[in-house]
């Protein structure tokens, strides 16, 4: 594995760089590092080149002192990660915060794009209810930091009932990871979220760019119908997982990998008769 350091202005970016091929760029979601997709990085590095950004602030990313917290800034990010690295044509897959800003990437830079995966995302803006209690809790997080009682709360968001029952390790480290967290960076984050503009009507543009958007059932965050709405402007093909909750590439690695294996397999971006299981 590699790691590579790209400096942006205020920022160092770390990037993780393994497996060899078509690449893939994978960026996660609000609060989450490269981890997230710990399972399926593996599994694709044996046929293809994966590499997965930290946010600024999160992970091995330096925290900016002074910043102005916004997709725009995020898009710039991943534009300088493809840059650095010479990534003429990507293959951009984001989880939440991710697929926000990969939609948008994709929207300012089309044909450095070959196929958009979005996965438990939305283009749409925050209903008025939900936006207003991220607001509350950002300038909690902001006077108190990412405190365990937030963290908590955060949680019943990011995970579907039965796995917060059954899976209590991987809940709680992610719950740690977040109570390491500059709070400044939470505040700002959280914040820039909950105040996104709706991009619906642009993402209509990226029609004939191969897309996936994956749902899940029991999402709270980004409920099926966000996800609908989402492949309908971009006319992507839709899955959506029945009793996952937000966080689908935790709660459900494998369904996560068949997925995008065989959305990539369809368009030739992975080998053909590809097949890949975690345990294998």
């Amino acid at each position: 594995m590699s790691l590579h350091h790209i400096e942006v202005p205020g920022v160092t970016l770390c990037v993780d760089d393994i497996g060899q091929g078509e690449p893939l760029l994978l960026l996660p979601g609000m609060l989450c590092d490269t981890s997230l997709f710990e399972a399926q990085a593996h599994a694709l590095a044996r046929h293809a080149r994966v590499l997965r950004l930290d946010w600024r602030g999160h992970g091995f990313s330096t925290g900016p002192h002074q910043t102005r917290w916004d997709l725009s800034r995020l898009v710039e990010d991943v534009h300088a990660v493809c840059q650095s690295l010479q990534l003429d044509r990507v293959n951009l897959v984001g989880f939440s915060l991710g697929g926000m800003v990969a939609l948008r990437y994709a929207l300012a830079h089309p044909t450095r794009v070959r196929s958009l995966a979005l996965l438990n995302t939305s283009g749409s803006r925050e209903d008025l209810g939900r936006r207003l209690r991220f607001l509350v809790l950002s300038r909690l997080a902001g006077l108190l930091g990412p405190h365990p009682a937030l963290t908590a709360l955060a949680a019943r968001e990011m995970f579907a009932p039965h796995f917060r029952r059954h899976a209590r390790d991987t809940v709680v480290a992610w719950r740690r990871a977040i109570e390491k967290l500059d709070p400044g960076v939470v505040r700002g984050v959280v914040r820039m979220v909950a105040q996104r503009g709706d991009v619906l009507r642009e993402a209509q543009r990226l029609r004939g760019l191969p897309s996936l958007v994956l749902s899940s059932g029991r999402d709270l965050t980004a409920p099926p119908a966000h996800g609908h709405a989402l492949a309908r402007a971009l006319a992507a093909h839709e899955v959506v997982l029945a009793d996952a909750g937000h966080a689908s590439p935790l709660e459900e690695p494998d369904l996560v990998l068949q997925v995008l294996d065989g959305f990539w397999r369809a368009h030739g971006v992975l080998p053909p008769r590809l097949t890949m299981a975690l345990a294998a």
